[in-house]
């Protein structure tokens, strides 16, 4: 029997469980560079106290920032969850929060390097890394 698309395999935005490489293929960023997008980390800082911290990353660029996602990555025992996001300005400008974990010892994230990946979600990315002033 011939297999017919539906409305819902062609949605722009499906699930996380759609396995065809037409879904996914847009959000992989280009190695090339940021394609003329203007992608631009503004600035990273840490707020709060060890075991608590959260880093606030500023990122620009000349895309609408929409879709767009950040992946953090810093040496040790650190990992993050979901970021949160706001969009400032006229939605080319936006807030990344971070919330750090660690192990069961608390580690302070000041004075690390942290390696930001930050993408629009429409197949650009940068990469920067940035030093977590003590």
């Amino acid at each position: 029997a011939d297999y017919e698309l539906g409305a819902a395999d062609v949605s722009p935005k499906s699930s996380l469980h759609d396995i065809r490489f037409s879904t996914w293929l847009p959000q992989v960023p280009d190695r090339t560079g940021d394609g003329g997008a203007g992608l631009r980390i503004l600035s990273a800082k840490v707020t709060g106290q060890v075991g608590h911290q959260r880093v606030i990353v500023d990122a620009a660029a000349e895309t609408d920032l929409s879709d767009a996602d950040i992946l953090a990555e810093v040496d040790g025992m650190f990992h993050f969850g979901a970021p949160e996001m706001k969009l400032l300005d006229d939605g080319s400008k936006i807030r990344f929060v971070l919330t750090g974990m660690t192990g069961k010892k608390p580690e302070n994230l000041r004075g690390k390097t942290v390696r930001l990946t930050f993408a629009d979600g429409q197949g650009h990315s940068v990469d920067k890394k940035v030093d977590l002033k003590p």
